[in-house]
C-alpha cells in the first residue's frame, strides 16, 4: 500500500503475521480495517482543530478588547485628574485667637512713643486719636470724657491677689458722662497697659465703682492696678466705647 505511514505499515505487517493469516481474513477485510483506522485518525484531527481555533479566537478578542478599553478610558481618567488638580486650591493655615487675645491685639499701637501720631491708625486695632501726658483729658466720639489723673507704684500689701510680676502699676482715671443716657464701662475691654515692648500687662485689681453704670452728668474717679514687668516706659490705652478709636497716655517708670 503506497502512501501508508510507517505506523500503518508496521501494523499491517504484524496483522499479516498474526491475525490476517489464513483464508478466513480476506483482502477486503484488510482494506476495511485500514480505512477505519485512517477515518478515526482524521476525526481526531477534525475535532482538535476547531477547539484550537476557537480558543485562539477568544484570546485574540480579549486582547483587542483590553487595548480598546485602555485607549478609551485612559484619556478620560487623565482629563478628570487634570480638572480636579486645577480646582484644588492650597489652603493656608489660619491661626485662631481667643476673644481676649483679639481684644488685646486691637488696643496695642505699633508706633513708638516718640513717633506717635494723633492721626495715625493702628494696623490691627482702633484708630489712635491722641498721645497725651498724665493730667490731660479727652472726649471720644460719644459723651464720655476720660482723663488720666495720676499713676503710682502700688505696694504689694494693698493687693490681696498674688503678684506674679515685678511692679504693680496703679492708673487713676476720671470718667465723666456728658450725655443723657447711662453708660456701661468695662475695664477689661476699654483699659490696657503696655510696656516699652508693646506687651500688654494684666489687670490685677479693678475699682468696684466701675461695676455700676455711669449716669448722665455723673463724674467718678477710679484706680485700675496692673501686674506689670519692669519697664522704662509705659503706655495706658483707653478704647472709646464705640471700639473704633483709642487714646494713649505716655509715662515713664520714674513718674510712678
Amino acid at each position: 500500500m503506497n502512501g501508508d505511514t510507517p505506523e500503518l505499515k508496521n501494523l499491517k505487517e504484524a496483522m499479516d503475521k498474526i491475525f490476517l493469516k489464513g483464508n478466513h481474513f480476506s483482502e477486503v477485510h484488510k482494506k476495511i480495517i485500514i480505512r477505519r483506522i485512517q477515518t478515526s485518525h482524521a476525526r481526531k484531527l477534525d475535532s482538535i482543530i476547531p477547539k484550537v481555533f476557537i480558543f485562539s479566537l477568544s484570546i485574540l478578542f480579549m486582547i483587542v478588547s483590553s487595548v480598546f478599553t485602555y485607549q478609551v478610558i485612559a484619556p478620560n481618567i487623565s482629563s478628570d485628574n487634570a480638572l480636579e488638580n486645577e480646582h484644588i486650591v492650597p489652603q493656608e493655615k489660619v491661626e485662631t485667637k481667643t476673644q481676649d487675645q483679639q481684644e488685646d491685639t486691637q488696643t496695642v499701637s505699633p508706633s513708638n512713643d516718640s513717633n506717635t501720631n494723633s492721626n495715625s491708625e493702628t494696623k490691627t486695632g482702633p484708630k489712635t486719636l491722641a498721645a497725651l501726658s498724665i493730667g490731660k483729658s479727652v472726649k471720644g466720639t460719644g459723651d464720655l470724657v476720660t482723663e488720666v489723673v495720676a499713676v503710682r507704684e502700688v505696694p504689694t500689701s494693698e493687693i490681696q491677689t498674688e503678684q506674679t510680676e515685678e511692679v504693680l502699676v496703679g492708673v487713676t482715671i476720671r470718667l465723666e458722662n456728658r450725655g443723657n443716657e447711662n453708660l456701661s464701662i468695662s475695664a477689661n475691654k476699654t483699659m490696657k497697659l503696655a510696656n516699652a515692648e508693646n506687651e500688654l500687662q494684666p489687670i490685677i485689681k479693678i475699682d468696684k465703682t466701675l461695676e455700676n453704670t455711669l449716669e448722665p452728668g455723673q463724674n467718678i474717679q477710679v484706680e485700675i492696678v496692673f501686674d506689670t514687668s519692669s519697664s522704662e516706659k509705659y503706655k495706658f490705652y483707653f478704647v472709646d466705647l464705640s471700639g473704633e478709636q483709642q487714646t494713649v497716655w505716655l509715662f515713664d517708670y520714674k513718674d510712678l
